[in-house]
């Protein structure tokens, strides 16, 4: 497993994403040399992988990508698909409210 800081927690997710092959150690430690994402835990039959990441430098789509050019076949099953869809759009939205600077009322606005 390789962990590094956590840069805001706020905007740290972990998802488990569903392999259709197993990972080998070098697939793993090149996703999680990845920009933006900050550990990778794979299962014992490496089928599953835990992904810590922070969605303001990676997201879903853009994490599916990178494991299919690492040469790693994400699962095509619908549960596995309707997942990494429901992921995808939480981490939009999750990015979306990282960007936002609130403001109270007793808050002066920022510049």
């Amino acid at each position: 497993m390789t962990v590094r800081t956590q840069p805001d927690v706020a905007a740290t997710v972990t998802r488990t994403l569903a392999l259709a092959l197993p990972a080998d150690d070098v697939q793993i430690s090149r996703l999680a040399a990845t920009e933006g994402v900050l550990a990778v835990l794979p299962s014992p039959d490496g089928r599953r992988l835990k992904v810590t990441y922070d969605v303001r430098g990676m997201v879903m789509d853009a994490l599916e990508k990178v494991v299919v050019s690492l040469g790693l076949k994400p699962s095509g099953g619908m549960v596995a698909r309707l997942s990494r869809a429901w992921a995808g759009f939480q981490d939009d939205n999750l990015r979306s409210q990282a960007k936002l600077v609130h403001n109270c009322c007793n808050v002066p606005p920022q510049p």
